[in-house]
């Protein structure tokens, strides 16, 4: 493999301060130059300290890291006028943050805010990031097998992932949804996560979607899985790798799990014609030749996002601390929410005044 490529790993995720440097050294492990850490949409006390910890990577490592807020829902879930949600996003962008994560396609949070992806809620939202030139990585759907008991794999249905009772959205459903807010806002700047599960579907339809919509993008963070169904036909999947080379941007999903991720798989995917057998997979590479390896790995996150990540204005990014502090306090969650949240806000004052030891990737 091509160890002098340049790489921009646009999807990592963060689970404590602790996980910070772990992803930060798996990353330089890995020859990665930059990272962006993606937030998840919070509802109740779930991922409600996730911005916070991105931010503190930011600062930790300036200038290396990019970070994508996520929004804030009511502990209710009801939610009936967008403009907290639009206000949320001008707030992230002002403390810092690169751009958005919107975890709100994958089923079970769906579910939790009941919200159409192309609800009238979110019409103030989307257009501010459209206007605003703002990304946003956006996880829509799941593999079709969580969608069927008997096929789903084991460590899915350990996780809650699937979607046969009859509560859940459909991923056609997900996909329509997708369709209604592109058709209002054609310019948003979205990548959507995990090739947009398309992998599994075929390649006239993930084709005709990006010839739709020019200004969206896939990234190629596994979900693995999307691996084993390239290489059921790696000839038409490396053209279309090279025909929509403007279109695709690497990613990793490194931290989900604080351990890595299928990194080395991708990269002999994208940069071989190796066969090799991963997680009972058989995996051929589609060797790409390097000026379109340039692009999947840095140049379209680049194009999008930029080559700087923006700094923090530790006075917003202090008065969002006492903010999400204020929201935990009525919430009906456990205490140890709070005592979390309290020891992460040590944690920011620390090193928004230079006494937390700052690192390089």
């Amino acid at each position: 493999m091509s160890e002098a490529l340049r790489i921009v790993d646009s999807h990592t995720h963060l689970t404590s301060p602790e996980s910070i440097k772990r992803l930060v050294d798996s990353s330089r492990k890995n020859n990665i130059d930059r990272i962006a850490v993606m937030s998840l949409s919070c509802t109740g006390e779930s991922n409600i300290s996730q911005n916070l910890h991105c931010a503190l990577a930011k600062i930790m490592y300036p200038g290396k890291i990019f970070a994508f807020g996520g929004l804030i829902y009511p502990e209710s879930g009801e939610l009936t006028n967008g403009q907290e949600l639009y206000e949320q996003a001008v707030r992230l962008k002002n403390i810092g943050f690169d751009g958005m994560k919107m975890l709100e396609g994958k089923p079970d949070t769906r579910k939790k805010t009941g919200l159409p992806l192309d609800s009238p809620v979110y019409d103030e939202y989307y257009q501010y990031l459209e206007s605003s030139g703002i990304p946003v990585t956006f996880h829509v759907g799941d593999p079709r097998i969580f969608w069927d008991a008997d096929k789903a794999p084991d460590w899915a249905k350990k996780e809650g992932w699937i979607y046969t009772d009859g509560s859940f959205v459909s991923k056609d459903a997900l996909y329509s949804e997708v369709i209604g807010f592109l058709s209002k806002f054609p310019k948003l700047k979205v990548t959507f996560a995990h090739f947009f599960f398309m992998g599994e579907e075929n390649i006239d339809k993930a084709s005709e979607f990006l010839d739709r919509w020019p200004g969206v993008c896939y990234d190629i963070t596994p979900g693995i899985e999307m691996y084993g169904s390239f290489s059921e036909n790696p000839e038409k999947w490396r053209e279309f790798f090279i025909k929509y080379q403007d279109g695709i941007i690497f990613g990793s999903d490194n931290g989900i799990n604080e351990e890595l991720v299928h990194i080395d798989t991708a990269r002999r995917f994208l940069e071989t014609d190796d066969e090799f057998t991963y997680k009972g997979m058989k995996i051929k590479g589609i060797n790409l030749e390097r000026e379109v390896l340039e692009k999947i790995y840095h140049g379209n996150f680049e194009r999008r996002v930029g080559k700087t990540p923006a700094g923090i204005n530790s006075k917003l990014l202090l008065e969002e601390c006492e903010r999400v502090l204020d929201y935990a306090r009525h919430l009906k969650g456990p205490e140890n929410i709070m005592t979390e949240l309290k020891s992460l806000y040590k944690e920011i004052v620390k090193a928004v005044n230079g006494t937390t030891s700052v690192c390089h990737l």
